[in-house]
């Protein structure tokens, strides 16, 4: 499979809520509050990774989750090249998808999304196009 040549938009960390206000405090324009998956989300660019995080607070569609590293982001230039993707996982049984693309919340930082479960771990597609 070629998900190691996707490029990473981003890494999804499960935090506390009360955490997550803590953090969004002194920068509020990159919090997020996701109605379609129950959340509040807050992005937050790491020099040393040079990557963003999401910070995912442990509520509605994320409340069953562990504290701590949920997923990585990975961006698809087109929903045809997601569709590729889908099914070279499916047909070759490397996991299957938890979520069907939807708009993301998260304007600026991800467009529609789709979430998978694999065989190494959850995996979030933001699809560009």
């Amino acid at each position: 499979m070629r998900l190691h040549s996707l490029p990473v938009n981003h890494l999804g960390v499960i935090v506390e809520p009360s955490t997550l206000a803590e953090m969004a405090a002194g920068n509020p324009k990159n919090l997020f509050v996701d109605d379609v998956q129950g959340v509040s989300v807050f992005f937050k660019f790491d020099s040393e990774f040079k990557t963003n995080f999401e910070y995912i607070a442990k509520e509605g569609r994320a409340a069953r989750f562990e504290l701590g590293f949920n997923h990585v982001c990975l961006d698809v230039d087109s929903e045809n090249e997601f569709q590729k993707i889908h099914d070279e996982i499916v047909s070759n049984s490397f996991g299957f998808r938890l979520t069907f693309p939807e708009v993301s919340a998260a304007t600026g930082f991800c467009n529609r999304v789709a979430f998978y479960q694999l065989k190494t771990g959850i995996v979030e597609f933001n699809i560009l196009e």
